[in-house]
């Protein structure tokens, strides 16, 4: 490490910027492929489906939340986008691509922000966009990513989310807004977030003078000008994009509690959230607090900036807070929209960016004779334990210059055993890869002296960065390569997660070759891929949730109705009972749902007992055509 120090000291230099831009598109690149790229899954599983009723109007016509949402729906925007890049290339490739852009543009923005909160070289920059692409680090609210591993709108627009933060906390309240507008077409959420934190961290700094103009008058009145003039530009354009096309669209305030208790508690309800979750998260909030203290005292750094960030974090922590005493407390409809939880990833991002200053001051001022330094606490904090020894390793850092040798030794040593049992406990193999291999690249960047050389590297990157990326997608004839990095993506997705996906698909295959197509089935709760790998409709599934009053008391009606009562249990843990209703489903119970809603066929699980005809069975589950007792 000290030799390493030694290194960085005397190249810690300012490289170009096309130096960084093209670490940064291999660092989006490396990210996405090393954290093991899905397809099908999650919140895809909803917007799929709509894109390809989008390209075929016949496309699943029986399906009941297809066609609840293909009229007028907060998806439309995205839906249009997508459906209109099929005609460059397939629906798989675009959403490959874009999984690989996502990424891409978090490295830029955080490369470019870092660069202004770090002045005196790359290294910090470098260990940031490393750190925010890499590390999972805390799930706060079910949705607090910076990274992921498959392509959804939330996290497609979440740079323009931060940058218009970032244009903030710079005092640039129109550049901040235009950004919203943008992104607001995609997701209106997540990009009206980084709004009330820009425009709040821009309004409460003029409002404490922390703007460093020294012309008093003039300058302040034309800056609160760019705040109401971007306050209304955004006002203005969010009324028309997404209030006047969806207007009698409101839910009740019964419709929307139910909605949030049984479909999404982990995103909505505080009190509800995986208490692992809630205390990784206060834990990561502490550290981040430490590590602003630490940058805000370091000689290099702008004072008025550094409190201006500051004001951006707290707000991020006020407007969490609010999300928990106006959905639990006093209830608000309009707090209740907002998923303010989704702020988590704001703070997240610049505590990352935080970490790697921080990181780098240390490398650089490491010296022979010094006790050892918590860099490795930082750097091998990875899973659910990040944020344990984010904040152990600030508090060793804070430690060292006010213990004793041998006390503070000890302490290390106290810290690196409770790190290896973390990192037992909780592994995080995809963020261990991919923190250290684009780590990696940039510190050769930063080392390599001559500027060809440089140029030699930089395009290195990126060209294995694409080919690794060709590879996967099979766009390279299939040989050696494609199957490792097939064999390394799969290594890393969860193994049970993995073999519930390959039984679906195929119970899905059979379905798509032997059953008419317009033919509807009845499927476990957790089905939503089954809708789009066997081109079949179904006529619920727990995942894909339509967003109008009248779709949402159908959907409950037929979640009812073929899974039963779930009594109170909510969310995930009501989707755990669904699935034990559906495995004890008799006979009577499926040709009851069979006739109510026209579906003449059902995929049980293969413990379930029925006397139907069987059309297929596997380890896993079984397909049967549902008739009257007088047809079999």
């Amino acid at each position: 490490m000290h030799h390493l120090a030694e290194i960085l000291s005397s190249r810690n230099r300012t490289l170009r910027l096309w130096e960084l831009a093209l670490f940064c598109v291999a660092a989006g690149i490396l990210s996405t492929l090393l954290h093991g790229y899905e397809y099908m899954t999650s919140d895809q599983l909803e917007q799929i489906p709509l894109i390809l009723r989008k390209l075929d109007a016949n496309y699943l016509t029986s399906d009941y939340f297809i066609s609840a949402m293909s009229v007028v729906s907060p998806r439309i925007y995205f839906v249009n986008m997508m459906a209109w890049l099929t005609q460059f290339a397939s629906l798989e490739t675009i959403y490959f691509s874009l999984t690989l852009i996502q990424h891409i543009a978090i490295a830029l923005v955080t490369m470019f922000a870092a660069r202004r909160l770090f002045p005196g070289g790359d290294l910090a920059p470098i260990l940031a966009t490393t750190f925010v692409v890499s590390i999972a680090g805390i799930y706060i609210g079910g949705a607090a990513h910076l990274e992921l591993n498959y392509m959804v709108p939330k996290l497609l627009i979440l740079f323009l989310a931060l940058w218009a933060v970032w244009e903030g906390v710079n005092l640039h309240p129109i550049r901040c807004a235009i950004l919203t507008i943008v992104g607001s077409w995609i997701h209106p959420q997540v990009a009206i977030h980084g709004a009330m934190i820009g425009f709040g961290t821009a309004g409460l700094s003029l409002l404490m003078r922390w703007d460093g103009e020294t012309v008093q008058t003039n300058s302040l009145v034309q800056r609160w000008a760019g705040i109401t003039l971007g306050g209304a530009l955004l006002v203005v354009v969010y009324y028309f994009l997404w209030v006047v096309p969806f207007r009698g669209g409101e839910l009740s305030m019964e419709v929307l509690q139910y909605t949030m208790r049984l479909r999404a508690p982990h995103h909505h309800i505080p009190s509800l959230f995986p208490r692992d979750q809630t205390l990784l998260g206060i834990v990561f909030f502490v550290a981040s607090a430490l590590l602003w203290r630490r940058w805000y005292k370091a000689e290099s750094t702008d004072r008025l900036l550094a409190k201006r960030v500051g004001v951006a974090g707290g707000l991020c922590l006020i407007f969490m807070l609010s999300a928990w005493l106006f959905v639990e407390v006093i209830p608000v409809r309009a707090v209740m929209m907002l998923q303010l939880f989704r702020m988590a990833a704001v703070l997240k991002w610049f505590a990352l960016m935080l970490m790697g200053g921080t990181v780098a001051a240390l490398l650089l001022s490491e010296q022979k004779a010094s006790p050892p330094s918590p860099n490795w606490l930082y750097l091998t904090g990875f899973g659910m334990g990040q944020p344990v020894m984010m904040l152990g390793a600030t508090i060793v850092d804070w430690l060292r210059a006010k213990l004793k040798t041998r006390t503070y030794f000890a302490l290390f040593v106290v810290a690196a055993l409770i790190q290896i049992a973390l990192l037992v406990k909780f592994r995080g193999a995809r963020e261990f890869l991919s923190l250290y291999i684009i780590l990696l690249c940039g510190v050769v960047l930063l080392v390599i002296s001559a500027r060809s050389r440089r140029l030699l590297w930089s395009g290195g990157m990126v060209a294995v960065a694409l080919l690794l990326s060709l590879s996967y997608r099979d766009v390279i004839p299939a040989g050696p390569l494609n199957k490792t990095v097939q064999a390394y993506v799969n290594g890393v997705t969860p193994k049970d997660e993995r073999a519930f996906d390959r039984a679906v698909d195929r119970v899905s295959v059979y379905a798509r070759e032997s059953t008419p197509q317009d033919a509807l089935f009845i499927v476990p709760a957790e089905f939503g891929r089954f809708r789009i790998a066997s081109h079949r409709a179904v006529v619920v599934d727990f995942k894909t949730f339509p967003f109008y009053e009248r779709d949402i008391i159908e959907w409950r009606e037929r979640i009812e109705t073929c899974y039963g009562d779930t009594g109170d249990k909510l969310g995930w843990e009501a989707v755990k009972q669904m699935n034990e209703n559906y495995r004890r489903m008799n006979d009577a119970e499926l040709l009851r749902i069979s006739n109510r809603y026209n579906a003449p066929y059902a995929v049980l699980y293969a413990e379930t007992a029925t006397s139907f005809p069987l059309l297929y069975e596997d380890k896993d589950f079984k397909l049967v055509r549902v008739t009257s007792n007088q047809d079999h």
